[in-house]
């Protein structure tokens, strides 16, 4: 490959990135909507250390205290509440 070939590859892969962080800032802002229309915070906190913050379930029990076993046990609870509210609209 000569330098023309690879600042074409390197732009095109450029694009590709772009698009992704912005289909994941797109995902995070559709995870806030989703968590903020719960009224149980141990609900929302659970899924914005999750899936907005990025934290493994391991990071989220030790940040809020609990063991993993009852972090899953929650996790399952707020999706739950969140197939209601998705019921109800």
């Amino acid at each position: 490959m000569n330098i023309k070939e690879y600042l074409s590859q390197a732009m095109w892969l450029d694009r590709i990135i772009n698009n992704k962080l912005q289909q994941l800032d797109s995902l995070k802002y559709l995870a806030q909507k989703v968590t903020a229309s719960l009224d149980n915070m141990s609900y929302r906190l659970l899924l914005e250390m999750r899936y907005i913050g990025g934290q493994s379930w391991v990071d989220v029990a030790s940040n809020i205290g609990y063991d993993v076993r009852t972090v899953f046990r929650i996790h399952g609870e707020a999706l739950k509440e969140i197939e209601k509210i998705k019921m109800c609209q």
